[in-house]
């Protein structure tokens, strides 16, 4: 399921650090009303083998934008438009009626206003389906160095294991969210517009690289449909992986992708 929301300020620009994902996750767990699904999906999540994932993501903020380098910050036009998707339809139902009785919000020090919101069912699937990411999409392994030191590799979007790696996180999180497989595991992802280079993401003290773009999807049509749900890679509840479906005509913008 789907939540889409706009929020607004009184004099018109939201300022924000330039990396606000710990942000918006921290304002979606906060806005949670039932205190025993906020606690389970904070600190536990659904387990596969030693994975624990959390079965939803969230997108960028979108509006119209500036960059200050110097300060650290981004200033959006009001309204800004935020998505969130989730596997349960738990989370996206107590999301929306919270928010709905609430008179301000805060992001940071900041006052903020909900101007709207609406929530939409992910739509079935066929193979193959088009997507566009709302936030970047990354893949990785974590690897020992020269030093026996543990170092991140983020995957290259045109490297081979990019796809299959995006194939095994995607049967984890069904096997953790539903606890049984998919009937078709079948799955692969490959690029068909993409921005040059990855976008860097700060969450908390670490850098991630992911990719922005649009990307053809193969394979069963469950496991596509549920990674419009549960995000596509890695990462999915720092806000990585969240895509929508993306039809041949539609509005693609490199600039903002």
């Amino acid at each position: 399921m789907k939540l889409i929301m706009q929020f607004s300020k009184n004099d018109g620009m939201i300022e924000l650090p330039i990396h606000y994902n710990h942000m918006l996750q921290s304002f979606l767990y906060r806005y949670l009303s039932d205190d025993h699904y906020r606690e389970f999906l904070h600190e536990e999540g659904y387990a596969f083998e030693k994975r624990r994932f959390k079965g939803f993501t969230f997108s960028r903020l979108d509006s119209t934008y500036s960059i200050d380098s110097k300060r650290g910050v981004i200033r959006f036009q009001s309204p800004v438009t935020w998505t969130v998707t989730a596997v349960k339809e738990a989370l996206i139902r107590d999301l929306m009626t919270t928010l709905l009785k609430q008179d301000q919000l805060k992001w940071y020090d900041q006052k903020v206003q909900l101007e709207s919101l609406r929530s939409e069912a992910i739509p079935s699937v066929t193979s193959p389906t088009y997507v566009r990411t709302l936030s970047p999409i990354t893949m990785y392994t974590t690897i020992l160095d020269e030093h026996h030191q543990k170092k991140t590799h983020y995957y290259h979007v045109e490297d081979r294991a990019f796809s299959s790696l995006i194939q095994q996180n995607l049967i984890k999180k069904y096997v953790a969210l539903y606890e049984k497989e998919p009937d078709d595991v079948s799955f692969s992802i490959s690029p068909v517009r993409i921005k040059q280079r990855p976008e860097v993401v700060r969450f908390k003290r670490f850098i991630i690289k992911g990719w922005m773009g649009v990307f053809r999807c193969t394979g069963s049509p469950e496991l596509i449909q549920f990674a419009l749900k549960a995000g596509m890679g890695a990462k999915s509840s720092q806000g990585l992986g969240c895509v929508e479906i993306w039809e041949e005509g539609d509005i693609y913008d490199r600039s903002r992708a």
